[in-house]
């Protein structure tokens, strides 16, 4: 961790907190790139590594103990046997307390660039942001198919640095920790296997004022692995995504009276998937597989509205 040593300013206590489950690869690639780390626009901060091991028979323990061999940055290692990453993100939470200013979160199937901490850093005292996130941009273990590129299907959405956000996800954030105090409740552990438990929290904490900025410049790549770049995966992921947001919005949608606004979107997204469908098979197959994971999305949608959850998250994908 290199930097400019000379600049007046608190030193920053941020601990980078990993979710894993059964990825001592990915996991021990992750690890190399925290420990890389370097400051330019930010002071040198106080940095530490918490690996919350998901796995109940604690698989990423030997990994944190062979990195503590080599890598500089101090890890920690906590074993949460409960199944679900909203158990594991709580007990990362609970961990940490108050022993550091910030906590951020990054996934193990993720490589952060270099200067990724101290981008994040740069921008939360440039906006005074409670929270900050970033891009994730897909690396693929192995070539993907065309439709996968042309689809862009891997492919999310940025803006530029210190635009506001109304949601963040926990592949990419930091977050003041002094926060998580304020809220009434962390991540909602009912979303165990569902996925989304990061998309209700943050909306939650935008909800409860709390201020929430992009940093375009703090980038992490995602490595993709081949099991993912199939019709199946994508289209399962687009009705979980969609069924995720059912469930959140069933919490909220009623209090602002909306509850048939949501309804009509994903009738919406089925419809026009349905719409696009015939002539998509003249375009291609991207365009095909776009248009049904529309219909699939408002699906999900309708049936977390109805309370059924979809439990993507009892396998796992990559090494």
């Amino acid at each position: 961790m290199t930097g400019e040593l000379g600049r007046a300013s608190p030193t920053a206590r941020v601990v980078i907190c990993v979710i894993s489950y059964r990825r001592p690869q990915g996991l021990a690639r992750l690890l190399g790139g925290l420990d890389r780390q370097a400051f330019v626009r930010s002071p040198i901060p106080d940095l530490r590594v918490l690996v919350v091991d998901n796995d109940p028979e604690g698989s990423a323990e030997a990994v944190c103990a062979a990195a503590r061999t080599n890598l500089r940055v101090p890890i920690d290692y906590r074993l949460e046997p409960r199944r679900g990453i909203p158990f594991a993100r709580n007990a990362a939470v609970r961990h940490v307390g108050a022993s550091a200013d910030f906590l951020a979160f990054v996934d193990d199937d993720e490589v952060p660039d270099p200067t990724w901490m101290d981008e994040l850093l740069f921008t939360q005292v440039r906006h005074q942001a409670d929270v900050v996130s970033g891009p994730i941009v897909p690396h693929y273990e192995d070539p993907p198919p065309a439709w996968i590129v042309r689809g862009g299907f891997f492919q999310r959405e940025r803006q530029p640095s210190g635009s506001s956000l109304t949601v963040a996800r926990t592949g990419n954030v930091l977050i003041r920790t002094s926060l998580f105090q304020a809220m009434d409740t962390l991540f909602d552990e009912r979303l165990a296997l569902t996925g989304g438990s990061d998309t209700h929290f943050f909306l939650r904490v935008w909800r409860a004022g709390f201020k929430m900025v992009w940093a375009d410049e703090a980038l992490i790549t995602e490595w993709v692995s081949g099991a993912r770049l199939t019709p199946a995966y994508v289209l399962r992921r687009g009705f979980r995504t969609g069924n995720t947001r059912g469930l959140y919005e069933r919490d909220f949608g009623r209090a602002r009276g909306q509850r048939g606004v949501g309804v009509l979107r994903a009738t919406w997204w089925i419809a026009k998937g349905s719409f696009l469908l015939p002539p998509s098979l003249l375009v291609g197959r991207h365009a095909v597989i776009r248009a049904v994971r529309g219909m699939c999305a408002g699906a999900g949608y309708l049936a977390g509205r109805a309370g059924v959850r979809f439990e993507e998250y009892r396998t796992t994908n990559g090494r």
